[in-house]
């Protein structure tokens, strides 16, 4: 029901009273009468129960048509129309607020909720009756703390209603929210579901991701680096399931539908039966972001992921090197996943050196230029596990051009 509202009044004034909250209250019943008839609009009567329990300086007509122009002699009105947060705090403010100062400086801290079937008890404990169902991205008004069962606890005041007066939810489930910069909360819910591979559903990378590319927070992560590189990683995590293989894709419409509608990012390797994700897709992100702090981590993220092919012979295999591994140490020489970027190499070459040029097969020829390349490559890089990379180029070499100068 609160939902529904597409814009919200706020009020701001010097010296604020019954005579502000009386215009503000006006405003929005006025707003809620396009959903139905007062007798049967329950915005409506929120708002008529407010009004009973409030006093006013002058009568209350339900049956103005516009709202009259008032000043208090050191504040002013203004009617504003802002993004979507409802109208929950204002009802809350309304009802229980001030008597004097300013509205907006209740003392109600935002919190994001964070992860999916989150509920709010009646009690600080899991074991308490449940008083409220949230939705991923739900915001809760929060007026208190209390340490209960597993940790912190959030009184959730947005919550409360008739019907459920208590309203607690875990804290670990919500992130601090501000409307201003929601970015740290995004990024809190991505983590929290990064964090927890084994216990995420497909469905819940799913709703994360749609969460994110709602329009309330659409633009801003487009325009975040960070933002972009975690939103990968969270459409990596889905696909590389067991239960997202394209033949299981296949059987249900909704989750081929989800794919699909990835398809800059994402391909079908049909050899495997798998949906990948475009290394060129975070090869360009990271050039726009080198400098950033976590710029290592995209570049080691895109050096790992597994590139396109059928049968693959030596030159092939040293080819997914140079694509791979090599990108990752010619910009971190020194990076922090330096040894395991070599051993992965080395592996890779190793297969490389057994059928390289075997029994003269054109098949198994090796380009020379590419093994110049790999080693070239390796000229600033002075961890110990090169050592082993360069033994199976120098084999491969050997093997394939030892009749020429």
């Amino acid at each position: 029901m609160l939902a529904q509202f597409s814009s919200l009044v706020t009020v701001e004034s010097s010296a604020l009273g019954a005579r502000v909250r009386f215009l503000a209250l006006k405003v929005l019943h006025q707003r809620s009468r396009q959903y139905g008839p007062v007798s049967d609009n329950p915005v409506s009567q929120d708002l008529g129960k407010l009004f009973s329990r409030t006093t006013f300086p002058m009568p209350v007509d339900f049956n103005v048509r516009s709202v009259l122009s008032r000043s208090p002699r050191k504040g002013s009105i203004r009617v504003l129309s802002v993004t979507p947060r409802t109208y929950q705090r204002f009802l809350w403010i309304l009802a229980f607020g001030l008597n004097s100062g300013s509205v907006l400086q209740a003392q109600v801290r935002e919190r994001m909720v964070i992860a999916t079937d989150v509920v709010c008890r009646t009690r600080p404990e899991f074991s308490a009756p449940r008083a409220h169902m949230y939705e991923l991205g739900d915001i809760a008004g929060v007026t208190n703390e209390s340490k209960g069962e597993g940790g912190s606890w959030y009184f959730d005041q947005w919550r409360v209603s008739g019907q459920s007066p208590s309203c607690w939810v875990y804290g670990p489930l919500t992130a601090d929210f501000a409307e201003s910069n929601p970015g740290p909360a995004l990024l809190a819910l991505m983590d929290h579901l990064l964090q927890r591979p084994n216990a995420a559903r497909f469905e819940d990378y799913v709703a994360v991701e749609n969460l994110l590319m709602e329009a309330r927070f659409s633009s801003l992560v487009m325009s975040s680096g960070l933002l972009r590189f975690r939103r990968l990683t969270i459409i990596h995590r889905a696909i590389s399931r067991e239960d997202a293989r394209g033949h299981m894709i296949d059987k249900d419409p909704l989750k081929k539908a989800w794919v699909l509608s990835h398809k800059d990012v994402v391909y079908y390797f049909e050899i495997g039966d798998e949906w990948r994700m475009r290394p060129e897709t975070y090869w360009s992100l990271f050039e726009q972001y080198k400098e950033a702090p976590w710029a290592e981590d995209l570049a080691w993220a895109a050096a790992q992921l597994p590139l396109s092919g059928d049968e693959c012979y030596a030159d092939c295999l040293l080819e997914r090197i140079n694509k791979t591994f090599l990108q990752y140490w010619t910009r971190f020489p020194k990076g922090y996943a330096i040894d395991q970027a070599l051993t992965k190499a080395a592996q890779i070459a190793e297969d490389a050196a057994n059928i390289a040029c075997f029994d003269k097969d054109p098949n198994y020829s090796v380009s020379r230029p590419l093994l110049t390349n790999i080693r070239n490559n390796l000229m600033e890089v002075t961890a110990p596990a090169k050592s082993q990379l360069l033994k199976f180029i120098d084999q491969i070499e050997l093997k394939c051009y030892s009749d020429q100068k």
